[in-house]
């Protein structure tokens, strides 16, 4: 399965089978018929943003990749996503730092209209928690749990928020009608797969097939967005 972007080409390759040698044969030919492609086309790779990553597989045998061994990397990104070799753990540590960063440099605005605040907020915060919906609403309690206690930061900083006022969390979000971030998540989620589907995209075809070749199958480190969805439709918010 290829992830194409301009010029920037990922590939995810997997084999039904437990042999870790007929998926490295299968990964040597993948990345071979992508090397013709570009001698074809004279495009010269960046071997600096070359990576391999071998997912949820511990010490995999040597990949042979035109007579050379590749060494394998622990994690990389794919269109902005963080991926390493147990999931995608890295990439929520990297939002909530970035999150986390931008929401200090807004705190020079204290003084600010809570509407105002509130827009910058939406702006430059929250979209740094929800990137890219698939597969965040998917991930685990502890995960999602994260990324929310940055939001209630950010919904503290709106409002002036004082640690003696004792209100919920809850009452936070309704006064400025925000969700919480696990039922904002699974909403994105679920628009992308509609659009998908609406728009007939072929990937979305390919995807529907493998999940429904295998419904209740999963893995914890790489958890499956269209089981997470089935599973749970209409998700109680969770605020901390």
């Amino acid at each position: 399965m290829n992830v194409l972007y301009a010029d920037d080409v990922s590939q995810v390759v997997f084999h039904p089978g437990r042999s870790s040698a007929m998926l490295n044969a299968r990964t040597e030919r993948e990345v071979a018929r992508i090397s013709a492609f570009e001698e074809e086309w004279r495009i010269k790779t960046n071997l600096a943003k070359f990576s391999v990553i071998p997912m949820a597989t511990q010490n995999p045998p040597p990949l042979m990749v035109d007579g050379r061994v590749v060494d394998f990397q622990a994690s990389g990104t794919v269109l902005g996503l963080q991926v390493s070799s147990r999931g995608y753990v890295s990439h929520v540590t990297s939002r909530v730092r970035r999150a986390k960063s931008a929401l200090f440099t807004l705190y020079r605005f204290r003084d600010l209209d809570a509407g105002l605040k509130l827009h910058l907020v939406k702006a430059l915060v929250l979209p740094v928690l929800t990137y890219p919906p698939i597969p965040l609403h998917a991930l685990s309690r502890t995960a999602i749990s994260k990324l929310q206690r940055v939001q209630n930061a950010a919904l503290r900083f709106v409002v002036n928020h004082r640690w003696d006022d004792f209100v919920t969390m809850e009452s936070l979000h309704e006064s400025v009608d925000l969700p919480a971030i696990n039922v904002r998540l699974h909403h994105m989620a679920s628009q992308v797969w509609l659009r998908m589907q609406e728009e007939d995209w072929e990937q979305f075809l390919v995807l529907q097939e493998l999940s429904d070749a295998a419904p209740d199958r999963s893995h914890g480190w790489l958890p499956r967005s269209l089981r997470a969805l089935r599973d749970d439709p209409d998700p109680a918010p969770r605020y901390s």
